[in-house]
């Protein structure tokens, strides 16, 4: 069985080889989408997956959200692009906890607070921000608290 790592290298995952500033900010150095790829599989951020009704046998990489807006549901959030693998990247690498950075990334992608018990987590981990706190308030939760009043 294959170990499986922890933690993020952004060391190779930036290279500053290509820039012309030679600098490390990650808008001027190369991005390794198949380093990063393989460190946020290898460390289970993503997974791959595939839709038996996809006719053409297309396979998606995808954040698992289940539960994380709706409690009871099965979620997830593909990665459609190579910004959202780049945002994914360093959202996860500059968390206290890099699972955290999954959280968030998808709050900023669905433009909504995550339900309180992830809130709770991120705020205990130091992973919350003034940004996260600016989204609206979770779609679910304010369904419930309607109907309960």
């Amino acid at each position: 069985m294959r170990e499986r790592n922890n933690t993020l290298n952004p060391d190779k995952v930036y290279s500053s080889e290509y820039s012309t500033e030679g600098k490390r900010n990650p808008h001027d150095c190369f991005f390794d989408r198949e380093q990063a790829l393989s460190q946020l599989l290898n460390a289970d951020l993503v997974s791959i997956d595939w839709f038996e009704e996809d006719k053409e046998n297309n396979i998606y990489v995808e954040v698992n959200l289940n539960d994380l807006f709706v409690w009871g549901c099965s979620d997830g959030e593909i990665l459609k692009s190579l910004s959202d693998l780049q945002s994914l990247y360093d959202i996860c690498a500059t968390c206290n906890n890099m699972n955290n950075g999954t959280i968030i990334w998808a709050a900023f992608k669905r433009r909504e607070k995550p339900q309180k018990g992830f809130v709770d987590i991120l705020k205990e981990d130091g992973d919350w921000s003034k940004e996260m706190e600016m989204l609206p308030e979770n779609h679910y939760e304010d369904f419930l608290k309607n109907e309960n009043k």
